[in-house]
């Protein structure tokens, strides 16, 4: 904003700057005049020491709640303007309502994350006064994929076949459908997949896979594979 003498010419004026980012506030101001110009700034923010590590976040309230989202980076939360989950999956509630029912919720601009995919994306909690609660998210960080999957005579895999991936370390499965087609979320650029349709050796089947960049914008991966 500027102001004027009264021959219209600007004799000073002002202007002033928020932004509110995942970890902190930061403004600033300037203003000038004839005779002098000022510049003004400053930073608020948070810092959660948790069992988990520590959480940079902005202002902290009195009642607030740590959100997990393991290794999914850049989930803005509902309602927190510019509070999006840290490189681990990290974030902070500032402000919960005590002895109330409080919802956390991850905003719909998850969608357009491809190698991310939730089970849940609201959690809901009555926290007491002053408490940090944990507001966690199940998280499948990596490909989505859905394969169609044909056995060695070109034919489908059973239907309602399980598929256990090898990796122990993923927990995601998955069951194939009427014509071989077969959704797993999570998936690493390389890995195998078992097929079990039964108990003994003659019901079961393994695949392996190597996956590319997604074209489309949902970032879903359709490929066809042999199990044998």
């Amino acid at each position: 904003m500027q102001s004027y003498n009264s021959h219209d010419d600007e004799v000073g004026g002002n202007m002033s700057l928020t932004y509110d980012g995942s970890y902190g506030t930061v403004n600033g101001s300037y203003n000038y005049s004839q005779n002098s110009q000022r510049l003004n700034y400053g930073i608020r923010g948070g810092i959660l020491a948790h069992s988990e590590g520590v959480t940079l976040s902005q202002e902290l309230g009195e009642t607030i709640a740590l959100v997990k989202a393991p290794g999914a980076a850049g989930l803005e939360i509902d309602n927190m303007r510019g509070a999006a989950t840290d490189w681990r999956g990290y974030t902070v509630k500032t402000q919960l309502n005590p002895y109330d029912e409080n919802r956390v919720a991850i905003s719909d601009n998850y969608f357009s994350k491809s190698n991310i995919e939730l089970d849940n994306t609201v959690v809901t909690m009555v926290p007491t006064r002053g408490a940090v609660v944990k507001a966690e998210f199940v998280t499948h960080v990596g490909y989505r994929v859905l394969f169609r999957v044909l056995n060695a005579n070109g034919k489908p895999v059973p239907f309602g076949a399980i598929a256990a991936i090898q990796d122990a370390s993923l927990a995601d499965s998955g069951i194939v459908g009427d014509r071989g087609e077969l959704y797993l979320s999570g998936l690493p650029e390389k890995g195998q997949v078992t097929l079990s349709w039964g108990e003994n050796a003659s019901t079961k089947c393994i695949f392996n896979y190597s996956l590319s960049t997604p074209e489309s914008e949902s970032g879903l991966i359709e490929q066809g594979v042999t199990c044998h």
